[in-house]
C-alpha cells in the first residue's frame, strides 16, 4: 500500500471518529430574569458537526425574549412568571439534541421616596 494513501486513510478515520462525537448542548445555566432588564447569553454545543442551529422546541419563553439560530438568548422580559422550555440544537448533518430549561422572571424592583414632611415653612 502506498504510504501516502495509508496516512490519508488513517487521518480520514481519525477525522471521522472525531466528527462522530455525540451532539450535546453545553452552556452555563441561564440566569433568573427581571421584567424590564435587558439580558443576553450565548448557549453553546459540543460534538456533532458545526455549524449549529438553535431553536426553542417545546414550551414558552418569557414575552420579550428570543433565541437566535446562532444560539443567543436575549431580550428584555415583559411579564413575570416561571417559564419552562426546551433548547434544541441541530448540527450540519441533521443530528439534534435538546436540554430542558426553567427560568423565573421576577418583578422589576421599584424604589420609593419620602418627602421631608415639613409644613411648607410657615
Amino acid at each position: 500500500m502506498n504510504p501516502h494513501l495509508f496516512r490519508f486513510l488513517f487521518w480520514l478515520g481519525l477525522a471521522t471518529a472525531a466528527a462522530a462525537a455525540p451532539l450535546a448542548p453545553q452552556y452555563a445555566t441561564l440566569d433568573s430574569l427581571t421584567v424590564g432588564t435587558a439580558y443576553s447569553k450565548r448557549v453553546t454545543a459540543i460534538g456533532g458537526t458545526p455549524p449549529y442551529q438553535w431553536s426553542i422546541g417545546t414550551g414558552t419563553v418569557s414575552p420579550g425574549m428570543t433565541l437566535t439560530a446562532a444560539g443567543v438568548f436575549s431580550g428584555t422580559p415583559t411579564k413575570t412568571g416561571d417559564y419552562k422550555f426546551t433548547l434544541v440544537v441541530a448540527d450540519a448533518l441533521g443530528a439534534a439534541a435538546s436540554a430542558a430549561q426553567e427560568i423565573g422572571v421576577g418583578a422589576a424592583k421599584t424604589s420609593t421616596t419620602t418627602g421631608s414632611g415639613g409644613d411648607g415653612g410657615t
